[in-house]
């Protein structure tokens, strides 16, 4: 009978070690520099954005209107929340996301689709 409690209070340790690192694995995931392809207007003119963030919870988003725009980022298990607060540019941008080998996929509120790819 010890052996069996023993081996439960054991499995329930690294279930909940697992289950509360896996916002970490996230965290550092996330980490880097990602580039994005965006086709303007559809006109064939196409722009490449980079996102990175840092593993302190800052960032930046840089090819936007030809400067970098400062941010700080929370992300969970599904939401990834970009905040930019600068003197011209003021939002919040949440997403859902999900990563796929390279690529980070993000998804707006409206179902707008972003592809980031990781920068090597």
């Amino acid at each position: 009978m010890k052996k069996i409690i023993c081996a439960a209070v054991a499995l329930c340790l690294v279930l909940g070690c697992l289950c509360g690192c896996q916002g970490v694995l996230f965290e550092k995931a996330i980490v880097g520099e990602w580039t994005a392809k965006t086709n303007i207007l559809d006109s064939g003119v196409v722009t490449e954005t980079t996102y990175t963030f840092n593993e302190d919870k800052t960032g930046s988003i840089s090819g936007l209107f030809g400067f970098d725009i400062a941010t700080t980022y929370t992300i969970d298990e599904t939401n990834l929340v970009i905040v930019t607060d600068t003197a011209l540019l003021k939002q919040t941008l949440s997403y859902t996301y999900e990563f796929d080998g390279d690529n980070l996929i993000l998804v707006d509120s409206d179902g707008t689709q972003t592809t980031l790819t990781k920068v090597k």
